[in-house]
């Protein structure tokens, strides 16, 4: 009989205090955009651009408390299956995968420097990735684990993609690429540049979107001193 059978089961668990907390900070955040700057719209384009980031960041918070999950894993050798059970405000979904199904056991972290969040997810053969909802700030924890979660599928541990730290050079450089694109957008959609191009909630809108686009995609990429070994 093989001795997997004789492995009890046990369980993954999300962290999702700290989820929970970063939604409501959020959202704190944006409440005084708006109550300052309410009985004032229309009175200048700063304002409504004040009262435009006051919406957003509320809504950014909300949707965080609204959409929360809890995650658990539920390892289980003896039928040599994972029982992944997702938990929101809107009901649970319940997905069985079977450990032949997994390619890797990933720890996802952000690199370069600053503190970093080491995340544990599942590589499918599919190409999918399932999230664990584990998650922690000690590195070693999340290897151990790793390791642990591992040896129990049969399947090897792998870093994953490596998204980088929020700095300065990605900001500016993300700043200066939505300023651009908005310049270009104005020049081709409305005409010809002028003082009046920044006026308005759209160059707020579109330079904020831009904006946060090209920072998620410059995380991808390492850059400068992150190159460098230590």
């Amino acid at each position: 009989m093989n001795s997997a059978t004789h492995r009890p089961a046990w369980t993954l668990g999300s962290n999702t205090g700290k989820d929970q907390l970063l939604g409501a900070v959020i959202l704190c955040a944006g409440i005084p955009f708006i109550l300052l700057t309410y009985s004032k719209l229309g009175t200048a384009p700063n304002v409504t651009a004040a009262f435009g980031l006051g919406v957003l960041l509320c809504a950014v918070g909300l949707l965080t408390l609204l959409l929360k999950e809890d995650i658990s894993v539920l390892v289980d050798p003896s039928t040599r299956k994972l029982t992944v059970r997702k938990t929101s405000r809107f009901g649970q979904k319940t997905t069985v995968i079977p450990f032949e199904q997994v390619a890797s056991v990933n720890v996802h972290c952000p690199g370069g420097k600053g503190p970093r969040n080491y995340f544990l997810k599942l590589r499918l053969k599919n190409g999918k990735v399932e999230r664990t909802g584990k998650w922690s700030y000690d590195q070693r924890e999340m290897v151990a684990l790793a390791g642990r979660l591992a040896a129990e599928i049969e399947c090897p541990v792998s870093t994953g993609l490596l998204v980088q730290p929020v700095n300065a050079i990605r900001v500016v450089v993300s700043a200066a690429g939505a300023v651009l694109i908005y310049v270009f957008w104005y020049r081709i959609k409305v005409g010809p540049w002028c003082p009046a191009m920044w006026g308005g909630t759209a160059p707020f809108v579109i330079i904020l979107v831009a904006f946060l686009i090209l920072l998620g995609i410059l995380r991808l990429l390492p850059l400068g001193e992150e190159n460098k070994p230590s």
